[in-house]
């Protein structure tokens, strides 16, 4: 009986220490992107995500481009290690990077800028 009661004692710690809802959506860590990068800069626009050991690692990135395309997309599972992505922008505007993982969406906007030379 008493190893029963342990694990029952261990899974109700920790949903105690998990913070509810909360800790459920920060399980996927993401890679927030500068807010101004110059035009034609080699991994200018850098992207990543990684999972921190609970919870769903269900993950999606899409980079928008000024016109709205689509230039960069991922999607599967996350994993320990980082999986990065970079994107050198090519265009003068905002480009939009929207995570979506489980539970909610995080949106960034990097400004590329000729940044002149």
């Amino acid at each position: 009986m008493k190893r029963a009661a342990l694990p029952v004692a261990l899974l109700a710690a920790a949903a105690v220490g998990s913070g509810g809802a909360g800790a459920r959506a920060a399980t996927v860590q993401v890679r927030i992107p500068v807010s101004r990068v110059c035009i034609d800069t080699i991994d200018g626009i850098k992207l990543g995500v990684r999972w921190n050991g609970s919870g769903s690692r269900r993950f999606r990135v899409r980079l928008y481009d000024p016109n709205g395309k689509v230039v960069l997309a991922r999607h599967g599972l996350a994993t320990r290690a980082w999986k990065r992505w970079a994107y050198r922008p090519t265009r003068g505007g905002v480009y939009r990077t929207v995570y979506t993982l489980p539970g909610r969406a995080r949106r960034y906007s990097t400004s590329s800028l000729g940044c002149g030379g």
